[in-house]
């Protein structure tokens, strides 16, 4: 079999455990219910304002983004644990290689929380679109005055919408997959949901002075870096992408020294002695 086959089959084993996985739909309610709860302490009187109005509100409360990261990482930053609790990760190693099983893993644990967190977001606003519009003309003046804004002036409105969740949910999937990489060194699932959560209320506080470009802080917060609407759009999303893309290599360097090292050695964690050669011989192919 081909790595190009062994790839595909790997992504396509993944792609139908995120779909099939109640946890991917906990998410999606979790980043809801944070933007809820966001407003509900908030004491704003929610007959004031629109949905895109009180959706700025919540992401100016650092309590509200960590909770956001929280909810995204419950759910997948901690699938490597599970994979190699029940021995998938092995299994997948030994059927299609270390780098297959790592990169589809990255891979779906960024679009799967990037999802959730754009469905999550739509169904906040759908909930809230009971009481109030999603979007106001009342309220455009104030929009003018936001990052990316101008698209509330455009011919389709609502692609002010789909652009700043856009950009929300590409940093919550950043730091999904930060603490994705954190699970492989430290294998708690406490320590991978909550870490990045961490992480980021520190950057949030000592970071927050740092150039706009490499502002981990305001991107996450759909702020403006300095390159236009669309210029600052894309980077945006090239910047978290390029940094998910240095992680998934630290994490397949730490996979495949977790596969081939002591744990899950003849006199290791598994006594299953064919699966320990299955494994061994898989690793020195690769």
């Amino acid at each position: 079999m081909s790595k190009v086959h062994s790839f595909a089959g790997c992504l396509k084993a993944e792609f139908l455990r995120l779909i099939l996985s109640p946890k991917t739909y906990l998410s999606v309610l979790l980043v809801a219910f944070a933007f809820g709860l966001s407003v509900r302490i908030s004491g704003f009187d929610i007959s004031w304002g629109d949905g895109v109005y009180f959706l700025g509100l919540a992401m100016n409360q650092s309590n509200t983004h960590l909770l956001l990261i929280l909810s995204v990482g419950i759910s997948f930053s901690t699938a490597f644990l599970e994979d190699w609790k029940h021995r998938y990760t092995l299994a997948q190693v030994i059927r299609a290689g270390t780098g297959s099983y790592a990169g589809a893993r990255v891979i779906v644990c960024f679009i799967g929380a990037w999802t959730a967190a754009f469905l999550g977001i739509h169904l906040f606003l759908g909930l809230i679109s009971l009481k109030i519009p999603v979007m106001s003309e009342t309220f455009y003046e104030m929009y003018a005055y936001a990052p990316y804004g101008a698209l509330a002036y455009s011919r389709f409105p609502y692609l002010y919408v789909l652009v700043i969740a856009a950009i929300i949910s590409a940093g919550l999937a950043f730091w999904a997959v930060a603490g994705l990489l954190v699970s492989v060194c430290i294998p708690n699932v406490f320590v991978a949901a909550g870490l990045p959560v961490m992480l980021s209320f520190y950057i949030t506080v000592f970071a927050g002075d740092l150039p706009q470009p490499v502002n981990l802080s305001l991107m996450g917060r759909y702020g403006d870096v300095g390159f236009g609407l669309w210029g600052s759009f894309l980077y945006t999303l090239f910047f978290f992408l390029a940094l998910t893309a240095l992680m998934g290599v630290f994490f397949y360097k730490i996979v495949k020294g977790r596969v081939s090292g002591e744990r899950i050695s003849c006199g290791g964690q598994y006594k299953d002695k064919r699966l320990c050669s299955a494994v061994s011989l898989r690793v020195q192919r690769q």
